[in-house]
């Protein structure tokens, strides 16, 4: 049985009328006294301005612009690196189908007094026990029900709740049933998972953290 762990148009039309004055022909009548009357009346004049008309043209037009189309890459919130403490020596349970490794860590501290620790299990059963490199986090390795290889990191003993190893790669180059693990983690990508307590299937915490690990190499001989 596994031991659980938790891993945002305009226009002005102008015109004028001119009406220059007319004077009409005199008339006049003379007496012999020398006196005369003269009576006279101008012509009257009459003009009209023409009156401007004008249209202006209305312009009509279409566009189109340049719909843009592209692709971005953002960078969310960064993982924290685990790391882990180099003065102790890794923590081992060994036998001929099972190996469990405990690397204990220096940081981050994740809470209470009880040690954090990345947890290295193997189960024979499940292919863990063959060697090579093997791509973590894919096929039955993707869960903590099915894994052969399962990479967490667990804290205060809460074996309901951790990080599992969702990438990386894991080598091993030995046979645990010897009782010796020689093994090497690279790039190990731990995302926040629940684990049921009773079919240990991990399901991902929305919104929750992740760690980062360079690897190492860890080597156990108890035989």
């Amino acid at each position: 049985m596994k031991t659980r762990f938790p891993i945002s148009i305009a226009f002005v039309v102008t015109f004028a009328v001119a009406c220059p004055p007319a004077d009409g022909p005199a008339e006049g009548e003379g007496e012999g006294e020398g006196e005369g009357e003269g009576e006279g009346e101008g012509e009257e004049g009459e003009g009209e301005g023409e009156e401007g008309e004008g249209e202006g043209e209305e312009g009509e037009g279409e566009g189109e612009g340049a719909e843009g189309e592209g692709e971005g890459e953002g960078e969310g919130e960064a993982c924290e690196v685990v790391v882990p403490d180099d003065t102790l020596e890794p923590t081992a349970q060994l036998d001929a189908t099972q190996s469990v490794i405990g690397v204990t860590l220096a940081s981050p501290a994740l809470g209470g007094p009880e040690v954090d620790f990345i947890s290295i299990e193997l189960f024979d059963i499940a292919g863990g026990f063959d060697q090579g490199t093997f791509d973590l986090g894919t096929g039955g390795d993707a869960d903590y029900a099915t894994c052969g290889r399962c990479v967490l990191v667990i804290a205060d003993a809460d074996f309901t709740h951790g990080w599992f190893a969702t990438s990386g790669t894991f080598t091993l180059a030995s046979d645990p049933a010897t009782l010796v693990v020689d093994a090497t983690l690279s790039d190990v990508e731990f995302t926040e998972v629940d684990i049921d307590p009773n079919t240990f299937t991990i399901t991902p915490v929305p919104g929750g953290s992740c760690f980062t690990w360079a690897g190492g190499a860890i080597f156990v001989d108890e035989g």
